[in-house]
């Protein structure tokens, strides 16, 4: 429902949430509408997607995805940069976020866009927009309300990215008051606040580049009565702080008389609410569709300091245009087990591969092994069979295959991996795995939860000798589901702290089984699981 009296949204949202019911809600950044939908995996006003839900009924797959992007001139940029720039130097405002609409020609629809969009936050509204937001406004669970504030990007591929865009001086300065200035805003809704991680990296892959985005993560307490204040404590916070500016009073006014254009719903917030917990969205990385002119407009922007350097500025606006997909058609891979002559796993893998072609493709290959095209020297042993298929089955191959040998993980956190299906892009995962610090392996922890690691599903065994695989994986193995069926195994949520209670881990995907116990007995020293390690005064040894 469309919503143009904020303050009946505002109290709908405080009986909702009051009453444990489910709604999504979209508020636009000058509140003066907004959506509120109930009973939201049921209902075509507005589509999302989420990290716990989605109603995202949509699928497509192009012959060829392109985007025509008419950048306005820089000279206007810098026109309003400059204007900004006379606020920082009087120091009426420190930090603000200067926003731009470019034109794009894409050669698809929003729904379109919408249905291949690959991001921790998706929303469409139909004939409006689509946005495809790497970026948490708040989180609100068990009495705790969490933000992750996102200042500073850089292309990836530039050598020691990484190190660069952590020691920029500009980017520091302005991070830190983004923190400042959320850390703040946080205080009059809650208490006891702080920042749980300060200046963490987030990967981002795009249609046309790889991104790093610097982010913080700052939370507080609430008090008793929340859920009976949610659309308060939402509408207190408004418009976010990260993407307008500090102070943030004076910034709104600024902002609104150099823009010179309404943000309408860009960099507003979106938010979803399960009957329990609240997780919500800034709406940016965001492409309108002006229904007058049949043109689309991209809508970006970056925080400004006073340090801020104008082309560099200019350049970030544009790196933030882009489709969040690959244009190129995905491919997927079955990875499949044969020993002794047996497959392992058929129907499965056969599962799986259909299941994923079907919701890329529309369609529902079959799997068929000819098992006569082993070379006879793989006959002896264990044999990978590698499936690559898209829309169809494309290749099939067959190695040889020996255990790795693995003695220590490393712990690695990151809330933006996305694998849901095995696909043969996993660029995020391996800059993962370049964190591991000397380890042979990782153990990925996203949003405070234990996934998986790089390449297989993680089981952790108890005192009493009971084996749970985490709740919160990644990737749904066929040996994991293997295992669950037959009862072995049961899933748990597993968080960070949980995993020194735990004295052994095995890892396992389709090649290997627990019983290959690829490390089994371990001891935990600075985030690093090591088998067969000296105990040291720190450490705390999970050995049995």
């Amino acid at each position: 429902m469309l919503y143009q009296d904020l303050s009946a949204l505002k109290s709908r949202i405080n009986y909702l949430s009051g009453q444990g019911c489910p709604f999504f809600f979209v508020i636009n950044y000058e509140q003066t509408e907004g959506y509120l939908v109930e009973d939201p995996l049921h209902q075509s006003e507005v589509f999302f997607k989420f990290p716990t839900a989605e109603n995202k009924p949509f699928a497509y797959s192009p012959d060829e995805v392109t985007m025509k992007i008419i950048p306005n001139q820089f000279e206007s940029y810098r026109t309003k940069f400059e204007k900004l720039q006379h606020y920082m130097k009087s120091r009426e405002v420190w930090l603000a976020n200067l926003t731009e609409r470019t034109e794009i020609k894409p050669n698809i629809s929003l729904e379109q866009i919408f249905a291949l969009s690959e991001s921790l936050y998706q929303v469409y509204v139909p004939g409006k927009f689509v946005c495809f937001s790497p970026e948490r406004f708040v989180k609100i669970a068990d009495g705790i309300i969490s933000t992750n504030p996102m200042k500073g990007t850089i292309d990836a591929t530039i050598p020691n990215a990484e190190e660069i865009i952590q020691n920029n001086p500009k980017e520091i300065d302005e991070h830190k008051a983004a923190v400042d200035l959320l850390s703040e805003e946080l205080r009059a809704v809650s208490d006891h606040v702080y920042t749980s991680r300060y200046r963490y990296i987030d990967f981002v892959k795009t249609s046309r580049k790889q991104l790093l985005q610097v982010s913080s993560e700052i939370v507080g307490e609430l008090p008793d009565d929340y859920k009976e204040r949610m659309g308060d404590i939402i509408f207190s916070l408004l418009p976010a702080g990260s993407i307008s500016g500090a102070p943030k009073q004076k910034v709104v006014e600024v902002l609104q008389d150099i823009e010179q254009i309404e943000r309408g719903y860009y960099s507003g917030i979106a938010g979803y609410f399960d009957g329990s917990e609240m997780d919500s969205a800034v709406l940016i990385r965001f492409i309108e569709q002006d229904l007058q002119s049949n043109k689309f407009y991209f809508r970006s922007g970056g925080g400004i300091t006073v340090n801020s350097d104008c082309e560099s500025e200019y350049q970030e606006v544009l790196n933030k245009v882009y489709l969040p997909f690959r244009t190129e058609k995905p491919v997927f891979v079955e990875t499949i087990r044969i020993e002794n002559g047996e497959i392992h796993n058929l129907e499965l893998h056969q599962e799986r591969m259909q299941k994923t072609a079907f919701a890329y493709f529309g369609t529902k290959p079959e799997l068929k092994i000819d098992l006569s095209a082993i070379d006879p020297e793989l006959q002896q042993g264990r044999i990978k069979c590698r499936v690559l298929y898209s829309s169809d089955i494309e290749t099939v191959e067959f190695h040889a295959y020996q255990l790795p040998q693995i003695s220590s993980l490393q712990i690695v956190e990151d809330n933006t991996i996305e694998y849901a299906h095995k696909s043969t892009d996993r660029d995020h995962l391996k800059y993962l795995f370049e964190k591991r610090a000397g380890a042979d392996d990782i153990i990925i922890v996203k949003n405070g939860k234990v996934t998986d690691s790089f390449f297989a599903n993680l089981v952790f065994e108890t005192l009493e000798g009971e084996l749970y695989t985490p709740a919160t994986c990644l990737l749904e193995g066929t040996k994991r589901k293997q295992l669950l069926q037959q009862g072995i195994i049961q899933e748990r949520e597993i968080t960070l702290e949980d995993i020194s209670s735990y004295k052994k881990v095995y890892l396992i995907n389709a090649m290997m089984d627990i019983e290959d116990q690829l490390i089994t007995n371990y001891e935990l020293r600075d985030r690093k699981f090591e088998l067969n390690a000296v105990v040291v005064e720190t450490g705390h040894a999970l050995s049995p």
